[in-house]
């Protein structure tokens, strides 16, 4: 089977049928993810693993990312960065709001995750490398297993904490280590 990232299409994406266990993940693909866009507040790309549906369905999501902007404060940066090297107003950065991958492909072996998170850093970094202006990507995770996750591929725990946990932080260099090699 072939993974295959596109642009989310209500008409041709079953939105409904996602369930990645976590029902705040769900929801925004259902029913925020389209509006978001139309808006010009976020991006989403869902994972579809080809050969898909037949002409008569919806296409299965197997998973999915959103990126938007943002900006964090120097003094949120993870310890050991150096916050004197960057200006005291608020830095840019490319956020991952939402990623999922559906029940059926956790645990698969297939790393649907793994895939997912390199295509949101490869598309982060063009972002930033279009427009000469990102320091980081940052996300945050709302499950312990999903910070461990992120951490495992250098995401570093910031100061700013969001529902009780905190962000985390990858600064684009490292972004721009994983995506070239």
């Amino acid at each position: 089977m072939t993974l295959t990232f596109q642009r989310i299409n209500k008409k041709q994406h079953n939105r409904q049928g996602f369930d990645c266990g976590l029902e705040l993940v769900n929801k925004f693909l259902k029913e925020s993810a389209r509006k978001h866009m139309d808006a010009g507040v976020s991006q989403t790309w869902v994972a579809i693993l080809e050969p898909a549906a037949t002409a008569d369905s919806l296409t299965p999501i197997a998973g999915y990312f959103t990126l938007t902007q943002s900006v964090v404060k120097r003094e949120d940066l993870p310890a050991g960065v150096s916050a004197k090297k960057f200006p005291a107003y608020p830095l840019p950065v490319i956020k991952i709001a939402w990623l999922g991958v559906d029940q059926q492909h956790q645990g698969s072996g297939a790393r649907l995750g793994e895939s997912l998170l390199l295509e949101a850093l490869d598309r982060a970094y063009k972002i930033v490398t279009y427009s000469d202006v990102g320091v980081a990507v940052v996300v945050d995770p709302l499950t312990p297993e999903s910070d461990q996750f992120f951490q495992k591929y250098g995401f570093e725990p910031m100061a700013l904490e969001f529902r009780s946990r905190h962000s985390l932080n990858l600064p684009m260099g490292t972004v721009k280590a994983l995506v070239e090699s």
